[in-house]
């Protein structure tokens, strides 16, 4: 019964990683925001600093700020670096999970700075310390939006000291407290609604992109997909001497089929082509428009022999191999030399 509730607690601030392409969005936006909040919280550490300097212990004053301080540059200097890179899955699960520890962390830290700073001042010296704490909050919260489990640690942390105030403290104290909790329950009511938008619209970017390569009568890669793999195959091939072929297919008397029976018979032909194109397995096949279809095929083949496998598809509709070479139907990348004559 405990352990079940104990797994449920640990979902509750665990990184979602069913989602590639959300992790890798919420790095990005991340990105742009992570080095705002670290500012804010250098600049009112050095604030909260300064102005409680003389009223407690040096000690007190300058080291915790100090290291807070290296801490945030380091980090900030780790974004800096990547901040215009896009990472792979594996990298954004593992930056998102460091931002939970960090926030963690830093919250406990600054948290437990001030809470000391409030137990020996008075009481214009605790509500200023509130004034900071709440000020940060706010800010640390819109700029962790993209991430609601940074968020939710965030308001894990800083409840239970809330709520110690709110119970033990002077009047004007309790107060300030209560007001500071209402923000806190706003900023995180905002910030649930915020994540919400933010997943649906990577959701509808996902499903834009897809579109995008996608043929939408066969299910295929369409012309652009086709486009953008044979650039990565020329690639590959420049860099590492990779063999590939590239064909392409039209279907003779097509045209009657539709003139005959209908598009819609015509538009079965051409997705039963395309299913048969990829269940043969032949390499990747992708659909131009119309009755044309291109196919990639990486490594050495036999070219003659694959053009008769094409060839010899057995399909409802009249069918033909446009070869674009006197002897293949698939001219290879790179060409091979001809060996010289002796």
């Amino acid at each position: 019964m405990v352990l079940p509730r104990l797994r449920g607690l640990l979902d509750f601030y665990a990184i979602r990683e069913d989602d590639p392409a959300l992790a890798t969005a919420q790095f990005q936006a991340l990105a742009r925001r992570i080095l705002v909040l670290y500012a804010t919280l250098m600049l009112n550490a050095g604030a909260l600093a300064y102005a409680r300097y003389g009223t407690a212990p040096d000690w007190l004053i300058l080291w915790p700020p100090l290291v807070l301080t290296v801490l945030c540059i380091a980090r900030t200097g780790t974004w800096i670096r990547s901040a215009n890179r896009v990472p792979d899955e594996r990298e954004a699960f593992a930056r998102l999970r460091a931002i939970n520890v960090f926030t963690a962390v830093l919250g406990i830290a600054f948290s437990g700075w001030a809470t000391v700073l409030i137990v020996g001042g008075d009481l214009t010296s605790d509500m200023h310390v509130l004034f900071f704490l709440t000020v940060t909050m706010m800010v640390c919260v819109q700029c962790l939006a993209h991430l609601r489990t940074a968020a939710r640690l965030l308001v894990t942390i800083a409840a239970p000291l809330a709520l110690y105030f709110l119970i033990f403290g002077e009047f004007m104290l309790q107060i300030m407290i209560f007001n500071y909790l209402i923000v806190l329950a706003g900023q995180l009511v905002v910030q649930n609604f915020a994540y919400r938008d933010f997943c649906h619209l990577v959701g509808l970017t996902k499903e834009n992109g897809r579109l995008a390569h996608t043929d939408a009568l066969t299910g295929l890669p369409n012309r652009r997909s086709f486009v953008a793999q044979l650039e990565e195959a020329v690639g590959r091939a420049a860099a590492g001497g990779e063999r590939f072929c590239v064909g392409v297919i039209d279907l003779d008397g097509f045209k009657p089929v539709n003139d005959s029976l209908g598009h819609r018979a015509g538009d079965d032909v051409l997705r039963e082509v395309a299913r048969r194109l990829q269940g043969e397995g032949l390499g990747r096949a992708a659909r131009f428009g119309g009755d044309e279809f291109g196919l990639i095929v990486e490594g050495d083949a036999d070219l003659d022999a694959l053009g008769r496998r094409i060839c010899a598809l057995p399909t409802s509709c009249a069918r033909a191999w446009r070869r674009s070479a006197p002897r293949s139907a698939l001219p290879a990348f790179p060409m091979r030399r001809a060996a010289p004559r002796r």
